[in-house]
């Protein structure tokens, strides 16, 4: 199956088993109140699944984010498998590094892979911006191939650097807290590959500039929906070609404050339906309705302190 392959096998098995979150016995009850605070506004706008959203994590901390693509294992010869590491370097500034493997698909005879791409971001929150029913987040995200990515992607800026500077709003309307407004800009700006990696043929695709309004809505108890309307277009740059899907989903994340064995980390699961209105003419050959499901499993600085706390008797009072 290969070394790709595995690490892929043992992530999911990883992500599977990690639906149980570290209570520690040694913390505090206002320890935490404040984390159940900050999960569950962290858990409000992840919602909106690979959308970069205003939420940064706290000074000092980081989280590893895994998120493998399982729905590629029906549709496509490869699995995805896309990792990354996110730091806070201050409240409001955030840095993240990634890495995403393409992966032998085992269930498709046509199976092919790939070692991906790497990727690297900066993202900084205003706050406050303009007053608490609003948040904004601008930033900086690069990508570039370390290995060709497969055809079959149909994904025909894969193969370039790609530099997307980015702005984010959300807003709460106070007579209605469980609905969050957002809307995000980005331009995707394709360049060559500057370490000449994989050599790219035929002349350069046009950069796309992209516009996302979307709701997020937050009933009680552990679901969140959320509906997206993604328009992308090549004008910015001279094309002459758009794009534009309507695409509803919902995530299931179970509470962490419910659990009681300790092994650290987090999960949730999504799952979209994207409705094809119209496409860009590398994916025009695709389905008019693409189904994803998502499996994100999360390991962060403070599940690792408590996990740590909790095997050596270290810490304070006994959570109830």
């Amino acid at each position: 199956m290969g070394a790709k392959a595995s690490l892929g096998i043992v992530t999911l098995a990883l992500a599977s088993l990690s639906g149980v979150q570290a209570q520690s016995p040694y913390v505090s009850d206002e320890e935490l109140e404040a984390e159940a605070e900050r999960e569950s506004k962290r858990r409000f706008y992840d919602a909106l699944f690979d959308s970069e959203l205003p939420f940064t994590n706290p000074d000092s901390s980081w989280e590893l984010q895994i998120k493998p693509k399982l729905g590629d294992v029906d549709d496509e010869p490869f699995i995805r498998l896309p990792m990354e590491l996110r730091y806070g370097f201050t409240e409001q500034r955030e840095g993240l590094i990634g890495y995403t493997p393409y992966l032998s698909n085992p269930f498709q005879s046509d199976a092919v892979s790939s070692w991906g791409y790497l990727n690297l971001g900066i993202k900084q929150r205003l706050d406050p911006f303009i007053n608490d029913n609003w948040d904004l987040a601008f930033g900086l995200k690069a990508r570039t191939p370390v290995d060709d990515i497969p055809a079959e992607a149909h994904e025909i800026r894969n193969n370039y650097a790609l530099y997307e500077p980015y702005v984010v709003f959300t807003h709460e309307n106070p007579n209605h807290p469980r609905w969050q407004h957002v809307l995000s800009m980005s331009y995707i700006w394709v360049d060559d590959d500057p370490f000449n990696v994989v050599d790219a043929s035929g002349p350069r695709p046009d950069s796309l500039f992209t516009l996302r309004p979307g709701l997020i809505y937050k009933p009680p108890g552990e679901w969140r929906y959320s509906l997206e309307v993604d328009y992308m277009t090549e004008r910015l740059d001279g094309g002459v070609n758009d794009s534009l899907m309507v695409i509803p989903g919902v995530v299931w994340y179970p509470d962490r404050r419910k659990r009681n064995i300790p092994v650290p980390g987090d999960f949730d699961v999504g799952l979209r339906f994207g409705l094809v209105i119209d496409s860009l003419p590398e994916e025009r050959g695709r389905s008019d309705l693409q189904v994803s499901l998502r499996v994100r499993y999360r390991l962060d600085s403070l599940s690792r302190d408590r996990l740590k706390a909790y095997f050596t008797g270290n810490g304070g009072d006994t959570v109830r």
